[in-house]
């Protein structure tokens, strides 16, 4: 009996001991995250000038990824970012070197019933991108890529809070294009990326290499192109 009443409080202490270390914040290994976007469009000369491909990549380093319940000034939060490979101190926004890997032009436009040339006005093929914590009350946000993943989350038997991040890719000012009946005024810019992401917390804690390919849409093309999020761990 003695044995029994000393295994039963062995078993109450190491419960006690999984439920306080359950409450505990939790750090992930480092990681890179890359992110990508690439589409692709035909040339139809009379309806251009406009663009026929684009390749967008991203990449914001050496990022871990903390969980747990945190307060972004009166905002609650279920995680938080950390930047440095060994860093522990709370981030919220970060940013990242951008660029534009791949450009073409539909390079022609139709004026008075002639197909003129077109042409690049600004290739300026750098840009910064930003990543953002996305709080608690915005977990439902309706922009959500990965939608698979929020079903997962949402059918689990135990509640998983949403982790969230959103990811803005601005091209302002990186490439325009004109032709030859058009005044500068009219010069275009394409738009950029902005989605919010819902991150596999279990892998990340784990340490896990983990790449998600995902249709996107771009108002600059007709069809969907594609999105790549990529956590590389961080050897």
């Amino acid at each position: 009996m003695k044995r029994l009443f000393i295994l039963i409080g062995l078993f109450l202490a190491l419960s006690f001991l999984g439920a306080a270390t359950e409450g505990k914040e939790k750090m992930s290994p480092a990681y890179h995250l890359y992110i990508g976007f690439s589409a692709t469009a035909e040339c139809v000369p009379e309806d251009g000038p406009y663009l026929t491909k684009l390749s967008i990549d991203a990449a914001f380093r050496d990022l871990r990824f903390g969980f747990g319940s945190r307060q972004a000034g009166a905002e609650p939060m279920s995680w938080w970012l950390a930047a440095g490979p060994a860093s522990t101190l709370p981030v919220y926004v970060t940013f990242g070197e951008g660029t534009i890997s791949a450009h073409e032009l539909c390079a022609h436009a139709e004026c008075d019933n002639e197909i003129v040339k077109a042409w690049f006005t600004a290739e300026n093929t750098g840009f910064a991108g930003i990543l953002a914590v996305v709080g608690d009350e915005d977990a439902d946000r309706d922009d959500i890529v990965n939608d698979e993943t929020a079903e997962d989350l949402e059918d689990a038997v135990a509640p998983i809070p949403r982790c969230l991040f959103e990811c803005k890719l601005p091209l302002m000012e990186t490439l325009a294009w004109t032709d030859d009946c058009a005044v500068r005024q009219q010069e275009e810019s394409p738009a950029g990326l902005e989605f919010c992401f819902l991150l596999p917390v279990a892998d990340l804690l784990q340490g896990k290499p983990l790449t998600f390919e995902l249709p996107f849409d771009h108002d600059s093309f007709d069809e969907p192109g594609m999105l790549t999020v990529r956590f590389i761990p961080v050897k």
